[in-house]
């Protein structure tokens, strides 16, 4: 890996002006070497070269939307789909091309959850007596894997379901050409054992910049202090974790591999002074 550093600061002639620029990147990617494991039939089963963390699975292609689709008798069968499948159902790849899918067909899915890139840039600003200040953060090559309710809405009878599942795969969706996140809703143990297999499918792409800090600040002037006996007067305002720019629309992207029932990063205002005399 690597990582460097970059700062710039400026000052105008008459000193009313200074403005500065820091920025940071890293750059940290692992691989086993070698793992003592049992010897595996597909070299995509297999830790020894792939990242830690690295997470396996089935790779998904889609979602059947028709019932010609599951008909075709060229597709693989899956191990796991019992009584057969129905429209809404998760598609996977025969990664391995022996028409059935079953474990057999996992591979390296997604990234792990620790960030291969780590970066952030400060920008700031002192004009007279005002100052600003802004702080961005960000992380890339990584993932986040949902399982649970965040997968499963009212999984093992509960009652629980996230936002997300308001865009689970129903006929009227599909054929009104609405964004599809999720498969069919159905609480069937039966179909959860094709379709929550751990794949490609629940795996979320959770690289994100964040706008970490933003801070506005004035100092009063010497010439007015001195008028009410005071040394020195700073008022600030800001916020933390203002936004953030993500592909994941419903979590938060640095929470870990989980059902989503985390508690998430706050935003958070602060206001106050600096008084001396």
């Amino acid at each position: 890996g690597y990582e460097f550093e970059l700062g710039f600061t400026n000052t105008t002639r008459n000193g009313n002006l200074r403005y500065w620029v820091n920025a940071n990147y890293t750059f940290a990617r692992n691989k086993i070497i070698y793992m003592d494991e049992v010897p595996q039939p597909f070299p995509g089963l297999a830790m020894t070269g792939s990242r830690i963390g690295q997470m396996k699975g089935l790779l998904a292609d889609g979602i059947y939307n028709t019932i010609e689709e599951i008909n075709d008798p060229n597709r693989p069968r899956s191990q796991w789909e019992g009584s057969g499948l129905r429209p809404g159902d998760i598609r996977y790849v025969d990664v391995n091309g022996d028409k059935i899918i079953d474990d057999n067909d996992r591979v390296n899915i997604g990234n792990p959850n620790i960030p291969e890139i780590i970066y952030g840039a400060t920008f700031g600003l002192q004009w007279k007596f005002l100052e600003v200040s802004v702080f961005f953060q960000g992380a890339g090559n990584v993932s986040t894997y949902l399982q649970g309710e965040a997968a499963w809405p009212f999984i093992a009878g509960t009652k629980t379901a996230f936002a997300n599942a308001e865009q689970s795969w129903s006929e009227e969706r599909y054929k009104a050409g609405l964004p599809i996140t999720l498969p069919r809703l159905t609480a069937s143990p039966e179909a959860g054992k094709h379709y929550y297999r751990q794949s490609s499918f629940w795996m979320q792409e959770a690289s994100y910049l964040r706008l970490k800090n933003l801070e506005i600040a004035a100092n009063f002037s010497k010439a007015f202090l001195d008028k009410v006996g005071i040394k020195n007067l700073r008022v600030f305002i800001n916020g933390q974790n203002l936004h953030t720019w993500t592909k994941m629309p419903y979590f938060d992207p640095e929470i870990p591999n989980s059902n989503g029932s985390i508690y998430p990063v706050m935003r958070v205002f602060n206001g106050g002074f600096n008084l001396q005399f």
